[in-house]
């Protein structure tokens, strides 16, 4: 995996994902934080994909934050990747694959989460989404863009 195929806004993700993490004083960044760090950005594809899917970011980011409350916390260090957060990443590169995309961007992400990211894709399925519901509501948002660039986002 490489971040460089990452768009900025997925690297901006997970960067504040591992921030999360360690300010939270958790010993690894798990998939919940990534979604944390998701719907903290308003600038994302992934808010978009929630109102046209009628879920409700705030009560969804509530739900995560309620998670993130009951992960283990150790004191000192950095927070490491957990195996299932790899896992998401290396989903998110086969996502964007399928998709024809040349880089990863958030929607990749969020598909991955969607069936990788275990105790994250259970919260994701109870708020109302689904990998077909996204990649439906995702044609509608890109249209035939595809993701040739660090920086989609501006373009739809």
């Amino acid at each position: 995996m490489r971040i460089d195929q990452f768009t900025q806004k997925s690297q901006d993700a997970i960067a504040s994902a591992q921030q999360l993490a360690a300010t939270r004083g958790h010993p690894e960044v798990r998939p919940l934080h990534l979604v944390h760090a998701l719907l903290e950005d308003g600038q994302t594809t992934i808010h978009s994909l929630f109102a046209k899917l009628g879920v409700d970011v705030a009560r969804t980011r509530a739900a995560v934050d309620r998670e993130l409350g009951r992960l283990p916390q150790s004191s000192g260090g950095n927070a490491n990747v957990s195996r299932p957060l790899m896992d998401v990443l290396t989903e998110s590169n086969a996502q964007a694959e399928r998709l024809k995309d040349e880089y990863v961007s958030t929607e990749h992400l969020l598909l991955a989460l969607l069936s990788k990211g275990s105790d994250a894709a259970g919260l994701l399925q109870q708020a109302g989404l689904s990998t077909d519901k996204v990649l439906g509501v995702l044609k509608d948002i890109r249209g035939n863009q595809r993701v040739t660039d660090q920086n989609p986002e501006a373009k739809y």
